[in-house]
């Protein structure tokens, strides 16, 4: 444990000082790095054409950006079948259907939408920031953090 203390001013301009006491320790680092995002730059959106999809390695993730006509999604690149990835799949409709074997998921959810109910894929904020498209992800500080889907890449 270790102490520490702090000083602020109320709204009577009297300093109020307050102590309080600390500890790292797993859970506490667990937290942080667990929660810790970071929006990463992908592309300038005028080099994006349209319908296109981008595979890219980010904080220990592959995970693909798709622009559906206006839209952009970022998503999983790994289809949870079969672990095949799905740069190459089609995307039509707000989804993206993977070529090996025809698993379709909502880009908007990641819930799968054929054939039936089944596993998700990881849906990433997306934005455009200054003309350049960017990604939120979860750091990856360490080797723990990166789910097992994504570790072989």
């Amino acid at each position: 444990m270790k102490a520490i203390s702090y000083t602020c001013t109320g709204h009577s301009g009297q300093e109020k000082r307050s102590f309080g006491a600390y500890s790292v320790d797993q859970s506490v680092t667990q937290l942080f790095s667990t929660n810790i995002r970071m929006w990463e730059p992908i592309i300038e959106e005028s080099e994006f054409t349209k319908n296109g999809i981008l595979c890219r390695h980010i904080q220990g993730k592959k995970l693909l950006v798709v622009r559906d006509g206006t839209m952009l999604y970022s998503c999983g690149a790994i289809c949870p079948h079969q672990g095949f990835s799905m740069e190459n799949g089609l995307v039509f409709d707000e989804e993206i259907t993977c070529a090996e074997h025809s698993w379709t998921f909502s880009l908007k959810t990641g819930e799968l939408t054929y054939p039936g109910n089944g596993p998700r894929i990881p849906i990433y904020p997306i934005r455009v920031n200054d003309g350049m498209i960017e990604v939120e992800v979860p750091q990856a500080e360490t080797s723990e953090n990166i789910s097992d889907e994504y570790s072989e890449f």
